[in-house]
C-alpha cells in the first residue's frame, strides 16, 4: 500500500591526519662486462593515520530541518603501519642468454586501535561500545629467492624461472587475547615463450603462478560499522589465494 515503514538520515563527518616517512639506501654496481649488474636496496616506510568520525542520526525523516539529532555516535581509529624491505638483484650474461637472480625480505607491521562510542541522550555521556571497539595487531614476514634464465634463438625467445617464498603471519586481538599464526612455503614457476613468425608477426605464450594474501583488515574479526549499511568483518583464519595466470 506504499506506506513508509522506516526512514532516517545519517550524517558522517570524517577527518584524517596522516603522517608518513620513507627512507631508502640504494647501492648499484655496474661491471665492465656489458649487461652484468648488481643492485641492493634497504628501505623503510612509516605511516601514522588518525581518523575521527562524528555521526549524527535523525530518525523519522530523510530531510531533517533541525541540527538536533536523535542520536550521536563517534569513532577514533589510530592506525600505525611500518614496512621494511631488504632486496638484492644480480644479472649475469651467459652467451646468447642471461641469468637473473635475487633475494627479497619484507617485514610489515599493522597496528589498528579502534574506539567506537555512542552518546547517552539523557546524561550526555559517551559510552564505549565494547562489542565494536578493538585493537588488532598484524605482523608478517615474507622471504623470497628467485632465478630466471632467458635466451634468444634465431626466431625464438625463451624465459624460464621460479621463485620460492617463506611466509610468517602473526595476528593478535588485544580485547580477547586471541592470537593466530600462519606459516607456509610456496613455489611460483614462470614461463614465457615467443616465436617470431616473420618481421611483423609473432605468437607468445606466458604462464605464472601467483599469490594474493589477505591484508590486515580482512583478518580482523571485529566489525567496522562506520558505515551502517556496509559492515566490514574479517576472519583471522583466512588463507591466501593462488592464481594460475595463462
Amino acid at each position: 500500500n506504499e506506506d513508509i515503514l522506516l526512514q532516517y538520515n545519517r550524517r558522517n563527518r570524517e577527518t584524517e591526519d596522516n603522517y608518513s616517512l620513507d627512507n631508502a639506501l640504494i647501492y648499484e654496481r655496474l661491471f665492465d662486462e656489458e649487461g652484468r649488474e648488481f643492485r641492493a636496496v634497504a628501505s623503510h616506510s612509516y605511516r601514522d593515520q588518525l581518523e575521527n568520525q562524528r555521526i549524527n542520526v535523525f530518525n523519522g525523516t530523510i530531510d531533517p530541518v533541525s541540527e538536533d539529532p536523535n542520536g550521536r555516535e563517534r569513532s577514533e581509529n589510530d592506525e600505525f603501519r611500518q614496512t621494511s624491505i631488504l632486496q638484492a638483484d644480480y644479472v649475469q650474461p651467459l652467451g646468447d642468454g642471461k641469468l637473473e637472480a635475487g633475494y627479497k625480505s619484507t617485514f610489515r607491521s599493522f597496528d589498528n586501535d579502534y574506539i567506537y562510542e555512542i552518546q547517552d541522550r539523557s546524561t550526555g555521556e559517551w559510552i564505549n561500545q565494547e562489542g565494536v571497539s578493538n585493537r588488532f595487531l598484524y605482523q608478517d614476514q615474507i622471504h623470497a629467492l628467485y632465478a630466471i634464465y632467458s635466451r634468444s634463438f634465431s626466431d625464438f625467445d625463451l624465459s624460464v624461472g621460479s621463485r620460492v617464498e617463506q611466509t610468517f603471519v602473526d595476528t593478535k586481538l588485544y580485547n580477547t587475547g586471541e592470537e593466530n599464526e600462519q606459516r607456509y612455503l610456496n613455489f611460483f614457476p614462470s614461463l614465457q615463450a615467443l616465436y617470431n613468425l616473420d618481421d611483423k608477426n609473432s605468437v607468445k605464450f606466458t604462464y605464472s603462478r601467483r599469490i594474493d594474501r589477505p591484508n590486515g583488515w580482512r583478518l580482523n574479526p571485529f566489525p567496522d560499522i562506520a558505515d551502517s549499511l556496509n559492515i566490514r568483518l574479517g576472519n583471522p583464519n583466512l588463507q591466501p589465494e593462488f592464481i594460475h595466470s595463462l
